[in-house]
């Protein structure tokens, strides 16, 4: 749960970059927040149903593999307490998935928030990039992987997403 967590909260900090510096061309900080909450809740919306639908036709698949092996009923597997325990389980990481992908996102806008509009571009980007390497140390503890190369990995990815957006915010511009 933990590494879904994370991963959801990486996912909405890099899910909402284009967003913000999209936003950002309008120098308006009320409509780059307002761009950044429709971005962070659709992102989130969209995480809870992808990981819910993922897990869910995993557990279909698994339960017809079986009906198949043996001439057990799915219906009577689907009623079985751990077949429901199972799918609370993926109804529990879909929640964690969409809501962690929400507070990525949300960490982005928390500085247009409350500073002026130059001085939060700053500092929700520098925010971001060690939020980003943080969760990777602390994935990299989880999975038993080098820490430091995940720190540096995601970190990496982030600013390339971040230089990407504003390259195009840029291109953009000049037109």
């Amino acid at each position: 749960m933990q590494k879904l967590a994370i991963r959801g909260t990486i996912d909405g900090l890099t899910g909402g970059i284009g967003a913000i510096i999209g936003a950002s061309l309008t120098l308006d900080p009320r409509i780059i927040v307002i761009t950044g909450l429709v971005s962070a809740f659709t992102h989130s919306i969209n995480h809870f149903f992808a990981y819910r639908r993922e897990f869910e036709i995993e557990l279909l698949d698994s339960t017809k593999r079986l009906e198949e092996l043996s001439a057990i009923n799915v219906d009577y597997i689907r009623s079985s307490p751990l077949y429901l325990k199972r799918k609370k389980e993926v109804q529990k990481k879909a929640f964690v998935a969409g809501f962690s992908s929400l507070i990525g996102s949300l960490i982005l806008l928390l500085p247009f928030i409350l500073l002026p509009l130059f001085h939060a571009m700053i500092i929700s980007m520098v925010t971001a990039v060690i939020v980003v390497a943080l969760l990777g140390l602390l994935l990299g503890k989880f999975t038993k992987e080098d820490q430091w190369r995940l720190a540096v990995e995601f970190s990496i990815t982030f600013i390339i997403s971040l230089f990407v957006a504003l390259l195009v915010a840029g291109v953009w511009e000049v037109r």
